[in-house]
């Protein structure tokens, strides 16, 4: 059986929010960029940017086709004119290097594309 027809890319549902939030904030925070910056300020600044992102963005999942709620990736990204613009891409670390993040990418590219 090849990944194609193991992994299914669909739209975010409300149920995956908290899996986002937390694996994007955790993720981001061993940024090299943010070192030294203090919890409370960290956390309180995270959060509203991912407040004003999530709901102006496309936010696709990667999951196990025959479980949908099993998250294996997710992407927030969204069109300025012609670009694609990427906010944040997530890959469980079990998941990196299959390919992931190019499925994410091509599949909002596609989605975008005028009809």
């Amino acid at each position: 059986m090849s990944e194609e027809s193991v992994v299914q890319i669909r739209a975010a549902k409300k149920d995956d929010i908290q899996f986002i939030t937390a694996n994007w904030g955790h993720s981001y925070r061993d940024a090299p960029f943010v070192r030294g910056v203090p919890n409370s300020v960290y956390w309180f600044y995270h959060h509203k940017i991912m407040e004003t992102l999530l709901p102006r963005s496309t936010v696709l999942i990667a999951c196990n086709a025959e479980d949908p709620n099993q998250i294996l990736a997710f992407m927030c990204a969204e069109m300025w004119d012609t670009c694609l613009v990427i906010h944040y891409i997530y890959v469980k670390k079990i998941y990196q290097k299959v390919g992931l993040a190019t499925r994410l990418v091509n599949a909002m590219k596609e989605s975008e594309r005028p009809s």
